[in-house]
């Protein structure tokens, strides 16, 4: 043991310790065994000189513990030797592992070392661009410059020991915009949604900048995945759009500043840049004109558009789109595969026979798209200062015909007659899996009744606070619709996987969730195939939303008749609710495989 370091000693199992003892007293045991033949004649000779004081006694003694002596230095040097043999050994095989050390060093050093592929690489630079926390965002640079925030891809672009190759590996993970004249870096910001597209710190070109990159800078701008970003009311940005038209177009955003309707000005950019479009992947088109997404009426052209047998026959590739209703028919021709679609729609008053009549419109509008369309965002029209622009109105509407001095709301209109509403369309969409709808309760009824929705696993509603109490007009059938149920969305779509309620009215969302904590009084449960929930927490008071949701998670973790809920995502505008909801959130771990939190001012954007 004494040749063992002490780092080896401390690495030994307590049982080997024991083993070596009691082998170390079976090897002096053996040892005696070998010598006892010797032993038995030195015990031969007589006593010690303990046993009487005589001097040949004494002289008899010595004779005997020089023979014990010499036979103990003969056991030490059968050891002695025993061990160098085994030191040898042990030296034979420290020198063996140093040289197939050697070996193995050098036949690595002789090879190149296993690499990610880059396609892995390149989604970990990917992913590395857009956890960066853009709160300190102050604008777009230009000239190919990045903002002043010092991010982890910057740095490894700047480091000046890296290769020419790796840092044009890591410049094309980050997003590269083209801005034409008319349109402004403020766009990027989280409320037109613009850094959800390319984040808070891309590369950022003018249109007249663009040679000098290719040529100065030696961006080679078609390798990037651009996004434009352009103003369609500026001539000027049409022509700068044929300039850059030899490159690549990954996304255009479109900005209108039109004051009455777009159409005309969208119909004429479709047409001259078709092309162009159909070989996008994403278009957003941003309109300031409230007439722009007003809701389809059976006069208007939302269902006719160019011909049908050309439409059908022009190819194209554009996936993703978001525009307001009215410009959604001058879209036509290139919204052939469409499969991400969200119409920024208006629908007036809810509770009147129009918007009846639109939501027939626009499903039915849709329908050619129904065989491709996947996602489906339905979401308020927006004004300006981006506001809800239907909701702000019509609030002082409801207030000016209400809220009279001595009126009792509920006889305002009750002389009036209900009139007759149409009967709803029926439109399938059998590859539908995610919806959304902002929309007012009545409408939200109407479309969900309306829709053959047989794929659709998640769905995602938020209402307006004007909307979920009493109806502009209480007189009319409608109005006893005044809350999303379980029952109801059960009826339309029994096997929905994942559901978000959002209601500027706590009562109605702790009511639903509430309903899906147990079966009902007939012992069925709604929405058995539910397995995941967003919630969003906006306040104290709603933390109650959680607690509902943990005995939603812990009843169907105990039954087989639903499935488990294996996510949960928790949302909140502020960071200051998170210790709120701490203690509830640390319950969902327990219980829920993945538990996702997002609690700041972006986090009521959407990312579907």
């Amino acid at each position: 043991m004494g040749n063992i370091s002490k780092s080896e000693r401390r690495r030994c199992h307590p049982s080997n310790d024991d083993y070596c003892a009691q082998n170390t007293e079976l090897l002096l045991k053996h040892l005696d065994d070998l010598f006892a033949d010797m032993t038995r004649d030195v015990e031969g000779q007589g006593g010690t000189a303990f046993e009487s004081h005589g001097i040949k006694t004494h002289r008899h003694a010595i004779d005997k513990c020089d023979m014990l002596i010499h036979l103990t230095r003969m056991q030490l040097e059968v050891m002695r030797r025993s061990v160098k043999h085994n030191q040898d050994g042990l030296d034979a095989l420290v020198a063996e592992r140093s040289r197939l050390i050697r070996h193995v060093d050098g036949e690595i050093a002789s090879k190149p070392l296993p690499t990610l592929p880059n396609e892995i690489i390149a989604q970990i630079l990917y992913f590395l661009y857009w956890v960066e926390d853009g709160r300190d965002h102050d604008g777009w640079p230009t000239r190919g410059r990045m903002a002043a925030k010092n991010t982890t891809l910057q740095r490894l672009i700047a480091d000046s020991a890296a290769s020419p190759g790796w840092r044009d590996f890591v410049q094309r993970q980050i997003p590269l915009v083209i801005q034409c004249h008319g349109s402004m870096a403020e766009y990027a910001n989280s409320i037109n949604g613009n850094t959800g597209l390319v984040g808070y710190y891309p590369t950022v070109f003018l249109v007249s900048e663009v040679e000098e990159a290719e040529e100065r800078l030696g961006y080679s701008l078609s390798s990037h995945l651009t996004t434009i970003f352009a103003n369609l009311s500026e001539s000027t940005d049409m022509e700068e759009l044929e300039e850059i038209r030899r490159f690549p177009w990954h996304s255009l955003v479109m900005k209108s500043d039109e004051i009455g309707s777009s159409e005309k000005l969208t119909r004429d950019f479709v047409q001259r840049f078709r092309s162009k479009l159909a070989n996008l992947y994403q278009l957003d088109l941003q309109s300031e004109s409230i007439s722009d997404q007003k809701a389809p009426t059976p006069t208007s052209n939302w269902i006719v558009g160019e011909d049908e047998e050309l439409i059908t026959n022009f190819a194209s590739k554009l996936r993703v789109v978001r525009a307001p209703s009215g410009l959604i028919p001058s879209l036509r021709p290139v919204l052939r595969n469409v499969a991400l679609l969200e119409i920024a729609i208006d629908f007036g008053d809810p509770d009147t026979v129009a918007a009846r009549e639109s939501v027939n419109v626009l499903l039915e509008g849709l329908a050619p798209y129904s065989n491709t369309l996947t996602v489906l965002n339905l979401v308020p029209a927006r004004d300006f200062n981006n506001r809800c622009g239907t909701i702000h109105d019509m609030r002082s509407v409801r207030i000016a015909r209400f809220r009279s001095i001595g009126e009792d709301p509920s006889s305002v209109e009750s002389v009036q007659t209900a009139p007759e509403y149409p009967r709803l369309c029926r439109v399938a969409f059998p590859h539908l899996k995610q919806l959304k709808l902002s929309l007012p309760v009545p409408v939200i009824h109407d479309i969900l009744s309306a829709m053959d929705c047989t794929s659709l696993s998640h769905l995602k509603i938020a209402i307006s606070d004007i909307w979920s109490g009493d109806s502009m007009h209480p007189h009319l059938p409608r109005a006893t619709i005044q809350e999303i149920s379980p029952e109801f969305i059960q009826g339309v779509v029994p096997k929905l996987n994942s559901i978000a309620i959002r209601a500027d009215y706590f009562y109605p969302m702790l009511r639903f969730y509430e309903s899906l904590e147990a079966p009902d009084d007939t012992g069925e449960w709604f929405l058995p195939m539910l397995d995941s929930v967003e919630l969003h927490v906006k306040d104290w008071q709603e933390v109650n939303l959680l607690v509902s949701a943990k005995r939603l998670v812990l009843n169907r973790l105990n039954t087989v008749t639903t499935k488990s809920i294996r996510s949960i995502k928790i949302t909140g505008p502020s960071e200051s609710l998170y210790s709120l909801c701490s203690k509830h959130i640390d319950t969902f771990k327990l219980f829920v495989p993945e538990v996702i939190t997002c609690f700041h001012p972006w986090s009521g954007i959407d990312t579907w």
